[in-house]
């Protein structure tokens, strides 16, 4: 019940809503504060549904796989990849029990025996021993904290000298596949202005009991309508320049955002008659009333 499951919810109704034989039957929410979902599970179950889709936590979702393993539901099971981890969630549901759960991946898990002689998972274990001795290395917070270090380390080498808070947002606004270890095979980085998201591929995995195997090839995360032009990449910007389309995007109509708080001078046209001081226009006070309408999770 936050912005995770209204997102994820919004999501899957637009990709069912042109699937004629595909329907959501129920929907349950749930707080993080919430000592169990059985209950959730249980009305879920009633509903005759054949998929669950989970977005949540991974402590509840290794509670959400408990019990429909427990109530025998044998229906297809999703989650959402951020709480798809194996340390995290699978095991502690159990392993039997969370067989067969679908997810996407970004990452190696670097406790997998598929992976642990990876040259990429070999030097993470070296990192941790030299620098973090007290990470547990098959936590997956610890593999998403050292992506997010690595693109910060490549935002500000291609900043150069130039560390502005313009400069850095552009150069972090159009990251183009930049070579990040831990990365699964066919996974990449890749965003825009119009498109924040970084991720620009994820790997569907399936649970075997034992760690996530791959299904089919990554699968492409962004939109057709989500096409950036060459002024949001452009790599060399004329010093103090910037599109009217970026300064929107900004807020700031008309002045760069680098020089909002310097005094224009405009000199009148030669001839031009002085105009008299005009009124400030008010616009008028927006209202509205805000309702909340549960969502699963």
């Amino acid at each position: 019940n936050d912005d995770l499951g209204r997102e994820i919810f919004k999501g899957l109704q637009e990709g069912l809503s042109k699937q004629d034989k595909v329907r959501i039957v129920a929907q349950a929410t749930f707080e993080v504060t919430d000592p169990t979902v059985d209950s959730q599970v249980v009305q879920l179950k009633a509903s005759g549904a054949d998929v669950l889709v989970m977005a949540a936590t991974a402590r509840t979702a290794a509670q959400a796989i408990r019990k429909v393993s427990d109530l025998g539901w044998g229906a297809d099971r999703y989650l959402n990849f951020a709480a798809a981890s194996v340390k995290l969630a699978f095991e502690p549901a159990g392993a039997e029990r969370s067989k067969g759960v679908m997810a996407l991946a970004v990452y190696k898990e670097p406790m997998s025996p598929r992976w642990n002689q990876d040259p990429e998972v070999v030097e993470y274990f070296e990192l941790l021993k030299g620098h973090a001795p007290g990470v547990d290395p098959g936590n997956g917070a610890g593999v998403s904290g050292y992506i997010v270090a690595q693109l910060m380390a490549h935002v500000l080498r291609e900043s150069g000298n130039n560390l502005s808070r313009d400069n850095v947002r552009r150069v972090a606004s159009s990251l183009k596949s930049p070579r990040i270890a831990m990365l699964l095979p066919g996974v990449t980085i890749a965003n825009s202005a119009a498109d924040l998201h970084a991720y620009a591929s994820m790997q569907p995995v399936r649970f075997n009991g034992v760690e996530l195997d791959p299904i089919g090839p990554a699968l492409n995360m962004k939109s057709s309508r989500h096409k950036t032009t060459q002024a949001d990449h452009d790599p060399h910007p004329r010093p103090g320049h910037s599109s009217a389309r970026a300064r929107r995007r900004r807020g700031v109509r008309g002045l760069d955002i680098d020089q909002r708080h310097r005094p224009t001078v405009r000199r009148p046209r030669r001839g031009a008659r002085p105009r008299p001081d005009l009124p400030r226009r008010r616009h008028p006070a927006l209202s509205g009333s805000f309702g909340r309408r549960e969502h699963p999770r």
